[in-house]
């Protein structure tokens, strides 16, 4: 969580935010647009082989089998919509259960979580009280460094059951698309979803999370 304030006065906001997250970003643009051109490169290559083995195989057989070939490779046009509707259902009931299930998940964390942030800020807000431009500033690296050793720990703590609704939306759409493409094995009907864990942060009194 970074604080950011377009109000005069507090430029050092929007030069942390920069600093921690922007800059990064930017640093690592061009491996990432490297990384994907080469991904869909590697993609469109196998691809291509895999409609290059099936026009070789067409072209070998007489024209009744080449018709039928070409059917079986197309389908009818109401199993293609009907594959599409499913997997439409599919990431619908997985975005519309996920956050209730997270929700009661991290619900007996909730009260834990609570009072160790209310500890620390009784315990460190009697100095906090010079000004109020001291409060502020000391809240809002309290709020900041609190949050993310919590968020951090519940992360870690939970890392499976955040995961599992991803790897079983990817189960699931990799049998929709391959029971709708049965027919043919193409590459097309591979699916995998892919998830990364959160990244290591510095607090605002140096520590590593």
């Amino acid at each position: 969580m970074f604080p950011y304030s377009v109000r005069p006065g507090f430029e050092h906001l929007r030069a942390e935010l920069d600093d921690g997250l922007l800059s990064q970003v930017r640093a690592g643009a061009g491996e990432q647009r490297a990384a994907i051109l080469l991904h869909k490169v590697d993609s469109l290559l196998a691809e291509c082989a895999d409609y290059l083995n099936v026009a070789l195989k067409a072209a070998e057989v007489a024209d009744s089998e080449r018709e039928e070939l070409r059917r079986k490779i197309l389908g009818p046009k109401e199993s293609l919509d009907d594959t599409r509707l499913a997997l439409r259902l599919i990431v619908r009931h997985a975005t519309g259960t996920t956050r209730s299930a997270f929700e009661a998940l991290l619900r007996s964390d909730e009260k834990p979580v609570r009072e160790r942030l209310q500890a620390t800020l009784r315990r460190e807000f009697p100095s906090w009280t010079r000004n109020l431009r001291v409060v502020t500033e000391k809240s809002d690296d309290w709020m900041r460094d609190g949050l993310t050793q919590e968020m951090a720990a519940l992360s870690k703590k939970y890392r499976g059951e955040f995961v599992e609704p991803v790897r079983r939306v990817s189960r699931q759409l990799s049998f929709g698309t391959d029971a709708g493409d049965a027919r043919v094995p193409l590459r097309t009907a591979e699916m995998e979803l892919h998830t990364a864990d959160p990244p290591i942060t510095r607090c605002a009194r140096g520590e590593d999370l």
